[in-house]
């Protein structure tokens, strides 16, 4: 635990150090890996109907189960995807999958994502500045076995590299500046 504990603070210390996505990405999922967790994603939240693919910020899942989660439209069908839309609060894959009635499409999105070495894991819903609605998804190819210590500790991580991702984005696309006339004419 204590070596989880330090690996976990010093990617928070050093994640704000950052300034290239990619290079936060490569870090944030060699952390994971030393926890055990092979997979993740982090990801904004669509609504009812729209597509989650343009949403994705950083995609640690294999190439093989992207393109067949995308191809198969498995978003609004996933427990852990569902949950995490209504949840503001970390949750273990198995508490999500317990809560949703066990149709053939959620059994064979389960039975790929294990197939892909996604058997387990822990989701972070976050929230941005904005009230966009994100998702830092953590998998694991076997059962979990950590404490609520690591869980926090794994928050604490998700948390650092959410917000220094949504930074990073944000200066890559910053929000236009209205004009005072267009403040003007949207006051009216």
């Amino acid at each position: 635990m204590l070596k989880m504990r330090n690996e976990l603070l010093e990617f928070a210390e050093r994640s704000h150090l950052y300034n290239n996505l990619n290079v936060l990405v490569d870090d944030f999922s060699q952390v994971l890996d030393a926890q055990g967790f092979g997979a993740f994603i982090m990801t904004g939240l669509p609504s009812a109907g729209h597509d989650v693919e343009p949403l994705v910020v950083a995609n640690g899942w294999s190439k093989a189960w992207s393109d067949r989660y995308r191809e198969q439209a498995y978003f609004p069908d996933d427990p852990i995807s569902r949950w995490s839309i209504t949840r503001t609060r970390p949750f273990r894959w198995q508490e999500a999958w317990s809560m949703h009635a066990v149709t053939d499409r959620v059994r064979q999105i389960n039975g790929e994502a294990a197939e892909h070495g996604m058997s387990d894991g822990i989701a972070y819903p976050m929230r941005s500045v904005g009230g966009w609605q994100a998702v830092v998804s953590l998998a694991s190819g076997y059962p979990l076995d950590i404490g609520p210590g690591g869980e926090a500790l794994l928050h604490m991580a998700s948390l650092y590299f959410h917000m220094r991702a949504t930074e990073l984005i944000s200066s890559i696309n910053p929000v236009p500046k209205l004009s005072p006339r267009q403040r003007d004419i949207l006051s009216w």
